[in-house]
């Protein structure tokens, strides 16, 4: 199997700091749902619902990077996209394993050979991703003439984010994606609590992995 080009470990790096930049949001997110921050409610909800928007988007850009090498990827259509609706819909195009799979630990068998054991289950399957996607933008606008009387009134409705950030948590904290090569693919290991960096985990010994580290040289 070959090593990993410059190309490649870049855009593996480049994974795991978008990885980290969703643990980041995930956090505040949570904090401000919690009143942490001591924000009024609406504020509160509008920065948990942003939060989430830009999860989404991260989660799509970390799959487009996962598959930066692929010359389909390298388009200038591809390059300006944001939307994270766009992205996973085109990334489906490319590559029908492109989204990240779960995991609840891996097995190291005698012979040194790692196993990946997926979730029975999907904690956030792509149509969820992209239902809580677009479901944020009913809390990113002011509304409209109509529905001002109501805008006040009544108890806010923060389900959205509390049914979201586990699903988003579940599907990240141990993940692998497929790459290009149908043999080849990350395993993420984001940490549990503990304040700990994603890293990448080496199903193969100096195979794509051996010197990918996030974020070098910040504490």
């Amino acid at each position: 199997m070959p090593i990993a080009t410059p190309e490649q470990k870049r855009l593996r790096t480049t994974y795991c700091n978008l990885m980290e930049e969703i643990k980041l949001r995930v956090c505040i997110a949570g904090k401000a749902r919690n009143g942490e921050y001591n924000l009024p409610d609406l504020p509160a909800l509008e920065f948990s619902a942003l939060q989430l928007r830009l999860i989404c988007e991260t989660i799509s850009l970390a799959s487009l990077v996962a598959h930066g090498d692929d010359p389909r990827a390298k388009t200038n259509k591809m390059k300006d996209a944001y939307r994270a609706d766009w992205i996973l819909n085109a990334l489906e195009s490319m590559h029908a394993d492109f989204y990240p799979i779960a995991g609840s630990t891996h097995i190291e068998h005698a012979n040194g050979h790692l196993e990946f054991i997926n979730y029975e289950f999907d904690p956030l399957p792509k149509a969820e991703l992209l239902r809580i996607y677009r479901k944020c933008d009913e809390y990113l606008h002011a509304g409209d003439f109509g529905s001002l009387d109501n805008r006040h009134e009544g108890e806010l409705n923060f389900k959205l984010v509390e049914d979201a950030l586990p699903k988003i948590a579940g599907l990240l904290k141990f993940h692998k994606i497929k790459l290009v090569a149908p043999e080849e693919e990350l395993w993420v290991w984001m940490g549990g609590d503990e304040p700990i960096r994603a890293k990448l985990i080496a199903p193969v010994e100096n195979y794509l992995f051996e010197s990918v580290s996030p974020r070098a040289g910040r504490d």
